[in-house]
């Protein structure tokens, strides 16, 4: 089994080039290094949905920072990364939803991205990024599905508001409010 990575222990050592610069670069270095290494693409998205932390929400957090919207390079590994998501860890998921909101999700699999949304932010002791991420993926993909809007309109409760700092709260709420709910 992998030992995984945490605050009281060292990062494992890295073992490929890509793994070196997620752990010794400054943002645009990293950003440097996917325009020079196009082939890195692959392997980030396979760290991305992998848990080999932490550079699986280091290179979800940099692949978002190099995509476009609706990218070809992604496009093809969508199934992979909304498979993965149920079991990501909070920081790595919420990188994996921002890529996600850049991404057109196809309608089968819409529902397992809904249901991953609809489950982060109901868990109100998750932390206000993912749950924040969560709610726009969710309202993003609830637009086109517009039989579930009495479903979504159930989780614009306040005590789903309740652990927000005032600034996030006031946030989530015009989201809401900017989707019709």
């Amino acid at each position: 089994m992998e030992k995984k990575f945490n605050r009281t222990n060292k990062p494992p050592a890295p073992e490929t080039p890509f793994e070196q610069v997620l752990l010794s670069s400054y943002k645009q270095g990293m950003i440097s290094y996917m325009h020079s290494h196009p082939e890195a693409y692959s392997e980030a998205v396979s760290l991305a949905v992998s848990d080999k932390q932490p550079f699986s929400w280091r290179a979800a957090q940099l692949l978002w920072s190099c995509i476009k919207p609706d990218d070809p390079r992604i496009r093809r590994h969508l199934k992979k990364i909304i498979t993965y998501l149920p079991f990501a860890v909070d920081n790595q998921k919420s990188q994996l939803f921002k890529i996600l909101l850049l991404m057109n999700i196809p309608n089968n699999l819409g529902g397992l991205v809904l249901e991953e949304s609809i489950n982060c932010w109901k868990d109100i002791t998750k932390m206000a990024s993912l749950r924040f991420r969560a709610l726009m993926m969710l309202l993003v993909i609830s637009k086109r599905f517009p039989e579930l809007s009495h479903e979504i309109s159930l989780l614009h409760n306040e005590h789903f508001f309740s652990t927000f700092s005032p600034g996030v709260k006031r946030s989530a709420k015009r989201l809401f409010r900017e989707f019709g709910y």
